[in-house]
């Protein structure tokens, strides 16, 4: 394994843990300057100027904090990949941390996206002179992270099953791994549901209840509606997809390993008596 694998591996999680968090960034943006008329101006403004210090802070504090958390892990695969002998207690730590990971990553993510929301909209409230304006970009950052912070939950288990998991647990063993935290599938296909189906109709009715006391012109506010049910249409099918595929990847990929052990026991026929080999 060269020394690019190895860093790779290593920071697998963080380098998707950013890019999904870039990709909300993204999609707020886009949700933010979807509408041009003059009376967005303002705002669109102040987001701007708002974004060119924030935005890079808020990533380095998520990085940090990842490194921070990821530490035990990392520490291991050093000395994994060095070929170090004695490891157990190395190796444990790791083991916890990484099946605790994606739990306290998501935390970070989520706590980051919730302050952006309610520093965006007391920044907003103090700054801009358009009603609701606010209200929205709260909602706005509120909703949007809440959907990434799922999506990267989801991402960081790939990610894990595929890249760590084998490194980390060479010999099985991770549901014999104590101080670990569990999610139920049950639990799994309603952070889907969640994400898929009930933000997104929690964002419309927002949408449609900040039109009652605005006073825009009758037309713009027609254009800025339209455009707007336009994009979180196309954003939560585009939501949809990727988290489905997901989770129907991290449902079948233990399922499949399970089939896999299951075709090498051999089988007593009843009819026989025999040892029947799959």
């Amino acid at each position: 394994m060269t020394s690019l694998e190895r860093f790779a591996i290593k920071n697998r999680m963080l380098f998707y843990n950013v890019f999904t968090n870039l990709i909300g960034v993204w999609i707020v943006i886009l949700l933010s300057f979807r509408s041009i008329s003059p009376p967005f101006y303002e705002i669109a403004d102040i987001a701007h100027r708002i974004n060119l210090v924030y935005i890079p802070v808020v990533f380095l504090f998520i990085i940090v904090v990842q490194i921070t958390v990821e530490r035990p892990i990392r520490s291991y695969l050093n000395a994994f990949f060095a070929g170090a002998s004695q490891l157990s207690d190395a190796r444990n730590t790791a083991r916890r941390r990484l099946l605790n990971a994606p739990f306290f990553i998501i935390g970070i993510d989520l706590s980051a996206w919730i302050a952006t929301a309610v520093i965006y909209a007391m920044l907003y409230r103090t700054f801009t002179t358009i009603e609701l304006a606010a209200q929205r970009v709260f909602f706005q950052n509120a909703l949007v992270g809440l959907i990434i912070s799922t999506a990267s939950f989801f991402v960081l288990e790939q990610v894990l099953q595929k890249s760590l998991v084998p490194c980390v647990f060479p010999e099985g063993g991770l549901a014999m791994t104590p101080g670990t935290a569990r999610i139920r599938i049950r639990t799994r296909l309603t952070a889907l549901i969640l994400a898929v189906n009930l933000i997104p109709f929690l964002a419309l009715l927002v949408l449609v209840q900040g039109t009652y006391d605005t006073r825009l012109p009758p037309a713009i506010l027609l254009d800025h509606v339209r455009s707007s049910v336009f994009t979180d249409s196309l954003i939560a099918i585009a939501v949809g997809i990727c988290l489905t595929v997901l989770v129907n990847a991290n449902f079948s990929r233990p399922l499949s390993a399970f089939i896999l052990v299951l075709k090498k026991i051999p089988m007593l026929c009843l009819f026989c008596g025999k040892i029947i080999p799959l």
